[in-house]
């Protein structure tokens, strides 16, 4: 077996997740899978709905987000059993979800400006029969096909875009230290994820005022979304922080573990303004802690000074004098990230019959 086939095999193999996953498919993801002749299962899931979907024990990640956003997903469901060695993989999932919904918005915040660009009110006019707007459907097939013929033309305006941005983050201090090959691989995963008919307009009037200024804008929102992408690591650590808080709780308690995270990707709309919506549920079927939820409505809500992530991870505080304390310290972290990113984030606990905690982490990118 040659080098270079031993190394792809590994590289595959480390890229697995070993973790159950449930995933929970859409109507257009249902309507897909019966397409394909695909067995679906039915779930009741931790918040008591019954979905369809299937399940998963071991997946590769990127195979999961391309579904997502295919929009073949409506939500996903991962059991936890032991939070110390399912760490990375809550990261993993939590991190892999979040990008989704940034690829999601960059691409909708991108139609909107071409959507009132001066290329589509010209192309509008010319062609009344066949207005653009946020309703517009084209037959995928036809629009592969023009797609294809533009390839040359397209590719030339990715370089450009590619090209600017960079030079653009070269000015940024913040991303002075950033690995470039990362780098590079997140902004054409960005820019991958447009929709075929915004590249037929970004590349439909080349070299005219026009498409300058469209490209100009589309530069100015994948820097925004670059810059949002922080965010996802805060996700990440905070869901681990309350989880292994609710972990904790169970065994001062001595109960049997119940908990598991939903995050519920909602669908796009075509409408101007849409917004990508993460609502991320951490379930807890086996404790009942009246408290938490005063505990992290209080939270969400109280500025926090401007400190490095790395310092609150390595702090012992709050471990030391109460367990959810650094959990509630992310909480508002968080709060105050997205809020200098533009990102509507709300946090509030709802109880069930049983008193058991669904804590409710709601984004609006």
């Amino acid at each position: 077996m040659q080098a270079s086939t031993v190394q792809e095999s590994c590289r595959k193999r480390k890229s697995l997740i070993n973790s159950v996953l449930k995933l929970i498919f859409s109507d257009e993801g249902i309507h897909h899978s019966l397409q394909l002749n695909l067995p679906l299962q039915q779930f009741r899931l931790s918040d008591d709905t019954e979905k369809w979907g299937i399940l998963l024990k071991q997946f590769v990640p990127q195979t999961v987000q391309r579904m997502i956003l295919q929009s073949f997903i409506s939500s996903i469901e991962m059991p936890i059993e032991n939070t110390s060695r399912m760490r990375k993989d809550i990261m993993d999932v939590s991190k892999l979800i979040a990008f989704a919904m940034l690829y999601i918005q960059f691409d909708l915040e991108v139609w909107d400006e071409v959507c009132i660009s001066d290329i589509v009110r010209t192309w509008n006019r010319r062609n009344p029969r066949y207005p653009i707007d946020h309703r517009t459907r084209v037959k995928p097939s036809f629009l592969r096909k023009v797609v294809q013929e533009r390839e040359p033309f397209i590719h030339g305006v990715q370089q450009e875009i590619f090209d600017s941005i960079k030079s653009y983050i070269k000015k940024d201090s913040l991303y002075q230290s950033e690995d470039t090959v990362i780098l590079d691989g997140m902004i054409k995963k960005f820019l991958g994820n447009l929709r075929q008919l915004t590249w037929f307009f970004l590349s439909f009037q080349p070299n005219t005022r026009g498409n300058s200024d469209l490209t100009d804008r589309v530069v100015k929102i994948l820097y925004k979304n670059l810059q949002r992408t922080a965010v996802s690591e805060y996700i990440g650590l905070l869901i681990i922080e309350l989880v292994t808080f609710l972990e904790t709780e169970v065994k001062n308690k001595s109960a049997q573990a119940g908990t598991s995270i939903i995050w519920k990707m909602r669908s796009r709309k075509n409408i101007s303004g849409e917004r990508a919506k993460l609502s991320i549920v951490i379930c807890d079927r086996k404790t009942a802690n009246k408290e938490l939820g005063t505990k992290i409505s209080t939270r969400a809500n109280i500025p926090v000074e401007k400190v490095h992530l790395s310092e609150l991870y390595q702090s012992k505080e709050g471990y030391e004098t109460e367990i959810l304390t650094l959990g509630l310290y992310y909480l508002a972290f968080l709060k105050e990230a997205c809020k200098d990113h533009n990102i509507t984030f709300d946090a509030f606990v709802n109880n069930g019959e049983r008193g058991e905690n669904f804590i409710n982490l709601v984004f609006l990118f």
